[in-house]
């Protein structure tokens, strides 16, 4: 018997390097979509879940099923943020590691938008809400902590304008002056160096004013 000759049936196309990369590209673009569909979703829950935390926050000292115990997270947003950490936990398992970290960073990205510009810039906030809000950024942060050790990377403005709501007055006073003095010139206020130690320094200097105008 003579040697098996095997012939392959593949087509021209498909040994097309540009083909294959075409199809390659494709591909991960589908990937992509998929996975901001479901950041979108988690997202999109976990804000329909937090409706009525602005007005929450504001009222702070008075919850009427609030246990008193420091660090409490405000009971309107405790089962948001428990049900957008168990569907995160749940996600992990059925993803590879680099599709997952996208979606979870896509997350981040609407939330703290959410907390920043629809609450910190939108409630008035007294004392007691000032520091019920920096509990609540503190609880956000570490809903995401199990996947990346430095979540508070991905808020930097929430929990730049929850350092703002807690100042003092003259610290506030003194940010303030040094953000317009930094705006005046044209510079960032990161360049400023205790506004960057201060944690303010992602901000500018109309977002700082916009926090703390909301200070009661």
């Amino acid at each position: 018997m003579g040697d098996v000759v095997v012939r392959h049936s593949f087509t021209p196309a498909l040994l097309n390097p540009p083909v294959l990369a075409a199809g390659v590209a494709s591909l991960g673009s589908l990937h992509r979509e998929w996975g901001l569909r479901i950041a979108q979703e988690l997202a999109l829950t976990f804000g329909r879940a937090a409706v009525g935390y602005k007005e929450a926050v504001e009222s702070a000292d008075s919850y009427p099923t609030h246990t008193g115990a420091a660090g409490t997270v405000t009971p309107i947003l405790e089962p948001a943020m428990a049900q957008l950490q168990a569907r995160l936990h749940a996600l992990a398992p059925s993803l590879d590691g680099p599709s997952f970290r996208d979606i979870w960073r896509a997350v981040t990205v609407p939330v703290n938008r959410f907390l920043f510009n629809y609450v910190a810039t939108e409630a008035f906030f007294s004392q007691a809400g000032a520091h019920q809000f920096a509990v609540d950024c503190a609880g956000m942060v570490a809903v995401f902590s199990p996947f990346t050790k430095r979540p508070a990377a991905h808020f930097r403005e929430m929990l730049a304008a929850a350092r703002l709501l807690t100042l003092g007055d003259q610290d506030t006073q003194e940010v303030v002056r040094k953000a317009s003095m930094q705006a005046a010139v044209g510079e960032p206020l990161w360049r400023e160096p205790w506004l960057a130690q201060l944690g303010v320094g992602c901000l500018s200097a109309q977002q700082v004013i916009a926090v703390v105008e909301r200070r009661l």
